[in-house]
């Protein structure tokens, strides 16, 4: 078992037991930012910032079922996400996450997508199946792109998770 797999599972796992307590005291206490910020550091403070913003997070439901999340990012516009799932086709999580030299366990918009919904924050949008389609197809060609080789992908500069 790896080191990163078993970070990866402890972050889920704090993302969990907030959510729990989140829904049990109605709001994000002391403890458990405590709890996120031993475990995310920097990356959680740049992930309230966007998720303080109005219409920054959106989850998108197909009449299908199918879902994405949308978080505005601070400097290149939007990013596609899958719903709970640690990727994002930001630069910076192909540099500090999957990157040779990774330092960190997500990037801030998956952070973000993570704590709107928890936090009840996320907008709600649905769309058609063919807007859905298109999202997804966007998506994969990202995601294509992106895993060509991404420990040689470095951010531009002022990028951060």
């Amino acid at each position: 078992m790896s080191q990163r797999w078993l970070l990866s599972n402890i972050s889920k796992g704090v993302l969990k037991e907030v959510e729990a307590i989140v829904d049990e005291e109605d709001e994000l206490t002391e403890n458990a930012m405590r709890a996120l910020n031993s475990v995310f550091g920097a990356v959680l403070e740049r992930a309230i910032a966007i998720v303080e913003k109005p219409y920054s997070v959106c989850e998108l439901h197909s009449p299908f079922g199918r879902k994405l999340v949308q978080v505005t990012g601070t400097s290149k516009g939007l990013y596609t996400l899958y719903p709970e799932e640690n990727y994002c086709p930001c630069e910076a999580f192909h540099y500090f996450v999957l990157g040779a030299n990774a330092s960190e366990l997500t990037c801030k918009h998956v952070l973000a997508a993570w704590l709107a919904r928890i936090l009840g924050k996320a907008t709600q949008r649905t769309i058609t199946e063919e807007e859905m389609t298109s999202l997804l197809m966007t998506l994969l060609v990202s995601d294509d792109s992106k895993s060509v080789a991404p420990n040689s992908v470095e951010p531009t500069a002022g990028a951060k998770l």
